[in-house]
């Protein structure tokens, strides 16, 4: 059943006239959208596969299991729109773009999900080259009351590019690619363009759907629960979060496996209800830093369907409350990035 938008489970006994609140007949099922190595997210797959979960990730990305050198069929990220999994799972480089200027770092895209061509030829220039077999999922967009905020620090600054082996294609003033910049952030869904070069709507993907059967959301990434979180709060409105406050290991495959280790402990049936019942979950994905250790495990956290974000810590099994979906909740986010949004990392600072 569901309680303040959360999932809690109810339990029959032998002697009891009454039924779960969920179908133990029918099997759950999960989705994997991954943007780079697959390794972990086909153990994740696979492993559930096994314990007869219904694997409803649509065809052509069930097949070729991953974007991490080759950019998306047509309609293969627009058939994710038409799935209800109970899990899913989305898997790739996850950040912001940026721009150096002297003795900061200034964010200029909107954080998301690409892979590796984008990652090499477009996210650290900031689309100034093309990588035909880029792509980039947007899960952060700027509200129209921070638009003239935004236009009026990026003027003011003098961007310098410190990276020797970088040219931007774009001779323009930064000025002059405001506007093309603030449409990105802006208006996801749409098509457009910056320094010349096309923008799919499809980047906005995120924000065209509510996905309100999913009751876990695995966030396989660096960074998902630093930045601006709205985007995973109203697209998936019931579902608790898990993810890393911080950088993940490379190799994640060691810590999926332990948390499904954890999570189906003690579980006879696959599709007992248990594996809906966020407290359970949030303690198997907790407990791989508290009680196994595993490294890289230390940065884990959650968001409950609330929209609170908590930590681990070092103390066991008391994980810290920092910070609500809109807001930044790593501080060292909060001002060497200054387009970053929400509470504690307002665009409206002048200075880091």
């Amino acid at each position: 059943m569901a309680i303040q938008n959360e999932y809690r489970v109810a339990r029959s006994t032998p002697s009891d006239s009454t039924f779960n609140a969920l179908d133990l007949k029918r099997r759950p099922s999960l989705a994997v959208m991954e943007f780079l190595d697959p390794g972990d997210s086909q153990y994740f797959a696979n492993t559930l596969k096994g314990k007869e979960w219904r694997d409803v990730t649509p065809e052509p990305h069930k097949s070729r299991k991953t974007l991490e050198h080759v950019a998306p069929q047509p309609g293969e990220l627009e058939a994710f729109l038409n799935i209800e999994p109970d899990w899913m799972y989305l898997s790739g480089h996850y950040g912001r773009s940026y721009y150096h200027a002297p003795n900061k770092t200034l964010t200029v895209l909107p954080a998301g999900f690409f892979n590796e061509p984008f990652h090499l030829a477009d996210w650290e220039s900031a689309w100034t080259k093309k990588a035909p077999q880029g792509i980039y999922l947007q899960a952060e967009s700027l509200e129209e009351s921070g638009a003239g905020v935004f236009r009026n620090y990026i003027k003011a600054q003098q961007l310098v590019h410190q990276d020797h082996d970088f040219h931007s294609l774009d001779e323009r003033p930064v000025a002059e690619r405001v506007e093309e910049w603030a449409q990105v952030w802006r208006e996801p869904i749409k098509d457009g363009q910056v320094s010349a070069l096309p923008v799919s709507g499809n980047r906005g993907l995120l924000f065209t759907h509510t996905w309100e059967e999913v009751k876990v959301l695995l966030l396989v990434c660096c960074n998902a629960l630093v930045w601006n979180k709205n985007c995973f709060h109203k697209s998936f409105p019931n579902a608790l979060v898990l993810g890393w406050v911080g950088k993940n290991p490379a190799n994640a495959v060691p810590i999926i496996k332990q948390f499904l280790v954890n999570a189906f402990r003690d579980v006879k049936d696959s599709a007992d209800p248990i594996m809906m019942d966020h407290d359970h979950i949030a303690a198997a994905w907790t407990d791989v830093h508290y009680k196994q250790g595993l490294f890289g495990a230390g940065g884990l956290g959650y968001m409950k369907p609330s929209g609170e974000v908590f930590g681990v810590t070092n103390s066991p099994d008391k994980e810290s409350f920092i910070g609500n979906a809109g807001q930044v909740t790593a501080h060292w986010a909060r001002k060497d990035n200054v387009f970053a949004f929400g509470i504690n990392n307002s665009a409206t600072d002048t200075e880091p």
